[in-house]
């Protein structure tokens, strides 16, 4: 009801809680800073959020990628486990370790033709 215009319950042209203007301004000041700090924050943590959401399906994606892989690995391995032959069995291993196996296993074969035809 005052004609201060600061919205306070004086009634009268006292400031309340006895606060001149300059301390009403100064604290109209913070409070404008404060919400724009908060708005900044916010914009922050937003871009923080879409982040880690981003993160987490990427390492989703390398999680399936590897159970992917090491269910093709297993059911190689019990392939050749399956077919029983041990010289098939080692160059199957030496494939996962990264080996070229398929000149030694022309070599073989070669081999095994000159042993079958003496």
């Amino acid at each position: 009801m005052g004609m201060s215009g600061d919205g306070g319950g004086g009634g009268g042209e006292k400031p309340p809680l006895g606060l001149d203007e300059r301390t009403r301004q100064n604290m109209r000041i913070a409070e404008k800073i404060g919400s724009e700090c908060f708005e900044q924050n916010t914009q922050i943590l937003r871009g923080l959020a879409w982040r880690g959401l981003r993160a987490f399906f990427v390492f989703g994606g390398g999680v399936a990628a590897f159970a992917y892989a090491m269910r093709r690995q297993r059911s190689r391995k019990e392939a050749v486990d399956a077919s029983g032959d041990p010289t098939q069995r080692y160059l199957e291993e030496m494939r996962g370790l990264g080996f070229d196996v398929d000149t030694v296993e022309e070599e073989l074969e070669v081999s095994r033709r000159s042993g079958e035809s003496a």
